[in-house]
């Protein structure tokens, strides 16, 4: 590995770059960043869990097995399924827009 290879892996651990589960459909996994926002209908948040933080610590596949089924779950007071959702253990927000979608922030960054 180059000199300009590790620098760039050393820039990318330390802006927040991370790797979600591999795409079913092809294996690959996604990069993206701790910036990177998931969007959520309004609808499927009750408005008092709006601006409240969630900790997040493993993601297990998708769907009601997910960090945005948690997220449901925790919003509407149901039980959790005590997943352990892996998004570098950051303190996720629920923000609403003015578009009235739902958008779930990382902290970090």
């Amino acid at each position: 590995m180059g000199l300009s290879a590790a620098l760039s892996e050393w820039l990318g651990e330390r802006s927040g770059t991370f790797l979600m589960p591999a795409d079913p459909r092809s294996g690959h996994p996604h990069r993206t960043s701790r910036r990177r926002r998931t969007r959520l209908n309004a609808d499927s948040l009750s408005r008092e869990h709006l601006g409240s933080r969630v900790r997040i610590t493993r993601q297990y596949g998708y769907g009601p097995h997910s960090v945005l089924g948690e997220l449901k779950r925790i919003a509407h007071g149901q039980e959790t399924t005590g997943l352990d959702l892996n998004v570098l253990g950051e303190d996720l927000h629920v923000e609403v827009e003015a578009d009235d979608e739902v958008e779930v922030l990382t902290s970090g960054g």
